[in-house]
């Protein structure tokens, strides 16, 4: 790609960034690249249309798929118009557009024009019609590829159309030139097209790359070790891995393997210990029991248990290890294998100093406890500092402990309490029953923390209509009464007489702008004068009328 600053002139510029913009693939981005190519005089000086094939050569396969999806402007100058003459100049640039039309006279001669080209911008376009559905345009397209690459003494020919055969293999008539590249990828001298494929930012790229190696068997154990462990793409790691661990058991060889072990992804770890399982490496499988994720943890277990390990001894001597040695694998550990009797080993970490321990040790009490200590959790979340801790003790008592108080509850949700500790008892109180749903809700609304208000507003709709046949009574009826004046304020008309009717409580009277004057004798007369008209006439006429 070029550099913008060293571009020799300002054509070259507009084409690099037409072509970054077109290759999202929106329409609106697709059209003016498209028509900036096409309008490239056919007397534009060398280096600057060098300059501009360079650009092409080098642009995402996404960018002349974005093209040729965009393409309706070039037979219409706008909506109902006719067939434009295509007038432009015969540079590849332009040919490279053309043989995007949907005409296939105008996409065949385009192809035989930029096949008669030398450079290098036309391979990518000539690589798209190779997977055209017209045969013309296609053999023609083919006919010029095979040319190219049995001439490509550098490889220069195969490191540009690759990327776009790897990118077209899927499509129906794509095989023929996929197969085409992948078997001269294969070869030793194409070692640099390769290993560019394997830096391009373009994720079907690089995974097509590998596969390349993989099926021609060129995937050295040591690269796919570091694709398994440094990759950006989750496929394209597990992938390797699996192929890592297959290479070092036909070589007998464990130390690459050993570094998978240190891989942040689960699969990866995983396949590692598939293949040391079958070189023998048990000691090293051991290590992997207290691994942070539950598949790994459970395939190491897997591995072992024919050889009549004890898990929840392992887990418990590392729990009473060192403080500092304590890990969230080994407090998950003895929570999927433990017992009752082991929560007195768990209990003591509700204390250790790492936020994630002490969260992992609530999780691991709500598997193994037969009961949760209500007291000890709202402990937890009325002196916790980690609002992750206060979420966790909460969900807790949400599941498996008892009922609450609601005057401690209450008490919490005064505004001196700490955020994470008045959303916490909002959501208990929330869950005791559907009118202290909504007490709580209307008692939040008017709260100084935009956050607490905000999920009480949110709420407060769906309270409503649980609520919505169940006068409310005791004291939640006295709270929801209390704070009425709030709801008026803050709540939306309709939602504030939807509230007074579900806790039966009058609207309130709207003041009358304009003061009733009192009735003077004059206007006492007058309304003894004025008669009140017999409605039976109309009555008749409306009954005449069904």
């Amino acid at each position: 790609m070029i550099d913008e600053s060293s571009a020799p002139g300002p054509l070259p510029v507009a084409v690099h960034r037409a072509v970054k913009r077109a290759e999202s693939g929106a329409k609106r981005d697709a059209e003016p690249a498209g028509r900036l190519l096409m309008a490239i005089p056919a007397d534009t000086a060398d280096a600057v249309l060098l300059e501009v094939e360079t650009v092409l050569m080098t642009a995402d396969p996404r960018f002349w798929l974005a093209l040729e999806g965009a393409r309706d402007w070039l037979y219409f100058d706008e909506p109902g118009g006719s067939l434009r003459q295509t007038t432009s100049a015969d540079t590849v640039p332009a040919l490279s557009v053309k043989a995007l039309f949907a005409d296939g006279r105008v996409r065949e001669r385009a192809v035989r024009l930029l096949a008669e080209s030398r450079s290098l911008a036309a391979l990518p376009v000539l690589g798209l019609r190779a997977a055209d559905w017209v045969p013309q345009v296609r053999d023609a397209a083919r006919d010029a590829i095979i040319r190219r690459l049995d001439d490509d003494v550098d490889a220069a020919a195969l490191s540009v159309i690759a990327p776009m055969a790897l990118f077209l293999a899927q499509r129906q008539q794509g095989r023929w030139l996929a197969e085409q590249t992948t078997r001269r990828l294969a070869d030793a001298s194409s070692v640099r097209v390769v290993t560019r494929l394997l830096a391009s930012t373009n994720l079907q790229l690089r995974r097509a790359a590998y596969q390349v190696l993989a099926d021609a068997g060129a995937l050295g154990l040591e690269r796919a070790v570091q694709a398994a462990l440094h990759d950006r793409d989750i496929v394209i790691r597990s992938r390797c891995a699996e192929r890592a661990a297959r290479l070092a058991l036909d070589a007998g060889s464990t130390p690459l393997i050993r570094q998978m072990l240190a891989s942040h992804t689960p699969l990866v770890r995983v396949e590692a210990l598939a293949a040391l399982k079958r070189l023998g490496e048990l000691d090293t499988i051991h290590g992997a029991l207290p691994d942070r994720s539950s598949l790994v943890r459970g395939t190491a277990r897997f591995y072992l248990r024919p050889h009549g390990v004890d898990f929840p001894e392992i887990y418990r001597r590392l729990l009473d290890s060192d403080t500092d040695a304590v890990t969230l694998g080994a407090v998950a550990g003895l929570a999927e294998v433990g017992t009752a009797a082991d929560t007195d080993v768990v209990a003591p970490l509700l204390s250790h100093p790492r936020v994630k321990v002490r969260v992992e040790a609530i999780r691991a009490l709500q598997t193994l406890a037969p009961a949760i200590d209500t007291e000890q959790m709202l402990t937890l979340i009325e002196d916790e500092p980690s609002p992750a801790v206060i979420r966790q003790a909460t969900a807790a008592i949400l599941t498996r402990g008892s009922s609450v108080d609601t005057e401690r509850l209450l008490a919490l949700l005064e505004p001196a309490r700490p955020v994470p500790v008045r959303l916490a008892a909002r959501q208990l109180l929330a869950a005791r029953d559907s009118a202290w749903r909504l007490t709580v809700n209307v008692i939040l609304l008017a709260d100084p923390e935009d956050t607490v208000a905000r999920q009480a507003r949110n709420d407060l709709g769906a309270a409503m209509q649980q609520q919505l046949y169940t006068k409310p009574s005791g004291k939640s009826a006295e709270l929801l009464t209390a704070h009425l004046p709030d709801a008026d304020r803050l709540l939306a008309p309709a939602s504030a007489r939807l509230l007074r009717f579900i806790l039966g409580t009058p609207q309130p009277i709207e003041p009358i702008s304009k003061p009733i004057e009192p009735a003077t004798a004059q206007t006492e007369a007058a309304l003894q004068a004025r008669t009140v008209p017999d409605a039976r006439p109309s009555r008749i006429r409306w009954l005449r009328r069904r």
